[in-house]
């Protein structure tokens, strides 16, 4: 686009037509400046914030590029085009975000987005691929037939798949929307536009099948390599990144060892190649193949489960050894509290770059933090058993948070000070989508919400709705609202209102003590303290400690606050030498103690 167009389109005098429009877009990403993507929209304040929020995430708007397409058939009345803004994405962190574009009277400009669960009823039941790793080229070959379950028949189905990957065939004709023109697709066509792979036409088949190829060579993450392939990232077809099930082929050299998730269910060598199949009867929601030159370095069997460490050269006896303890230690506590692990047995894989990943029959985790496998394997109940597509929240990581941390290692890593630390993030759990951001709040105070319940409930209570969580929703899109009936059956209580200023809200309150006044009473003393609430533009329902010192011994007692202010009473024998609120572990609050006055040790008489 020519400096003059730029121009235009920066200072809302907006391009004549949708290819003009197209290249403006990708020429103001390519600014890097967010000050200029903004006015791309024609409601701003309403739909420019999560593209603002990815970008830096990614890398940059310059990370970031635009395809522009025609309405797809069946979503006619949702703007006049749509725009992806597509980056490589990581396994369960941002979207590419797709906009209806607008005819304003100032040109074009980006509307609303198309959610992605926006999805016109369809859905995956099953997938089955074949993964041809070719680690000389750094190349994932994949060919998946997808099956769906019937949605909106005059509608077609919206499929994600990571922009790196090429089509090389599919059912239909392959039409691709670049970057700079804006296709006119034929019926019956397939496109690819960004990160989408559409069927053009207003009568979609229930079968697809779908040929794509890519070379993957990232720093870190999914990559292949002469020693390893992690391919991890919205490299399957996906609709919402809701669950399916699936059986994977992987074609590897005959030399590694090979990965996906489920059951291994045949293997076949011949010229120095290897065919392993995996047979997955959970539906989850992000398959994965991991392979490369792994050596098995620690394994237990323990009646049908059998308990795997691998790693790459050169082996690590000592950690493997204690890693193996650690996954068998963990299951034997996981699974005296929810049941059965799914699979029979678990599995960790050392990684040389990649970070970490859940999964449900194994993991992968960095050479380095091979000591969270705990952590994973509760993700094979909370996020696995009872799925999290991490497209509205990520519920499972509080939750697993909670179960590893707090139940398995006893609040030993202190995830529930972090918890209390995430009050300057005013971001609802429940609108926590992207685990690695908000500073770590979805997993700190995703887990200390759970301790929190303990406290309203009783923890057998928090344990019973657990179990009957992994146990009950198999293959359903859970998320934290689908969670509070299971609290509210297991606890015998409504929750709705822990809901709302918990998971649902991002403000929290400050608590003040305002006045202690210790009175004796023939023998005994009775201390009034006077608590405050601020901070709210309601009154918070709030539980909490005060702590009393007594000679050198401290005593808590509980107490709940539901007015702007109240004052409480504690009885003693003695009179206390001073006093502390406390709010860990029962409320998400700030603190300000009481300032005694100099001349009494506690209160103002005595």
């Amino acid at each position: 686009m020519t400096g003059a167009l730029f121009l235009l389109a920066v200072a809302g005098q907006g391009p004549g037509n949708p290819t003009q429009f197209l290249l403006s877009v990708n020429d103001t990403l390519q600014t890097g400046q967010a000050a200029k993507v903004r006015p791309l929209f024609a409601y701003p304040d309403a739909d420019s914030k999560y593209l603002l929020a990815m970008g830096p995430r990614r890398g940059g708007f310059s990370k970031v590029r635009a395809s522009m397409i025609p309405v797809p058939p069946g979503w006619e009345g949702r703007g006049s085009f749509w725009m992806v803004l597509h980056t490589f994405q990581d396994i369960e962190e941002d979207h590419d975000p797709v906009f209806e574009v607008l005819q304003t009277g100032d040109g074009y400009r980006l509307g609303h987005e198309v959610r992605e669960d926006d999805l016109a009823g369809w859905t995956i039941s099953d997938e089955a691929y074949t993964a041809r790793l070719t680690p000389e080229d750094k190349r994932v070959d994949v060919d998946v037939t997808v099956k769906l379950r019937e949605g909106n028949l005059q509608r077609a189905p919206i499929f994600r798949l990571n922009d790196v990957y090429k089509l090389t065939s599919g059912n239909p004709a392959i039409v691709d929307g670049g970057n700079d023109t804006v296709p006119k697709p034929a019926a019956d066509s397939l496109v690819r536009a960004g990160s989408l792979v559409i069927p053009w036409t207003a009568h979609p088949a229930t079968s697809y099948r779908f040929g794509y190829s890519a070379q993957l060579d990232r720093p870190t993450e999914d990559r292949i390599s002469p020693n390893v392939a992690y391919v991890t990232a919205w490299w399957l077809p996906s609709l919402g990144r809701l669950p399916f099930t699936v059986k994977g082929t992987i074609v590897a050299p005959d030399i590694w060892t090979v990965r996906a998730e489920g059951v291994q269910v045949g293997k076949t060598e011949a010229d120095g190649k290897q065919t392993t199949t995996f047979q997955c009867d959970l539906p989850i929601s992000f398959p994965k193949v991991i392979g490369g030159l792994y050596k098995l370095a620690a394994e237990k069997t323990v009646g049908p489960q059998s308990f795997k460490i691998y790693q790459l050269e050169s082996i690590d006896q000592e950690r493997a050894d204690h890693d193996l303890q650690a996954m068998m230690d963990a299951a034997t506590f996981f699974q005296a509290r929810y049941g059965p692990l799914p699979f029979p047995g678990y599995e960790c894989y050392d990684a040389d770059s990649y970070y970490g990943v859940e999964s449900y029959s194994h993991t992968l985790l960095r050479r380095s933090i091979t000591h969270f496998i705990s952590h994973e394997m509760g993700h094979s109940y909370f996020g696995g058993l009872a799925p999290c597509p991490y497209v509205h929240d990520s519920w499972n990581e509080g939750v697993t948070q909670y179960v590893d941390s707090v139940l398995l290692m006893h609040n030993a890593d202190h995830s529930l000070e972090m918890g209390l630390q995430t009050l300057g993030e005013s971001t609802p759990l429940s609108e926590m989508p992207e685990a690695h951001a908000y500073n770590g709040a979805s997993y700190w105070r995703g887990c200390y919400l759970m301790k929190m319940l303990e406290s309203e409930i009783g923890a057998d209570k928090v344990q019973d709705a657990l179990y009957n969580i992994a146990r009950q929703r198999k293959g359903m899109d859970t998320r934290w609202r689908d969670l509070r009936a299971y609290f509210e059956r297991s606890g015998g209580k409504p929750l709705d209102w822990f809901w709302k200023q918990w998971v649902d809200g991002g403000e929290f309150p400050t608590l003040h003590v305002d006045d202690v006044d210790p009175t004796q009473r023939e023998s005994a003393w009775r201390t009034f303290v006077r608590v405050r609430q601020t901070g709210t533009a309601k009154p918070f329902r709030l539980k909490f400690a005060i702590a009393f010192r007594i000679d050198t011994e401290w005593v808590e007692k509980v107490y709940d606050l539901t007015e702007k202010s109240d004052i409480l009473s504690f009885d003693s024998k003695t009179r206390p030498n001073d006093v502390q609120l406390r709010v860990l572990p029962y409320t998400l609050a700030r603190v300000e103690q009481y300032k005694r006055p100099q001349q009494n040790a506690v209160g103002n008489s005595g």
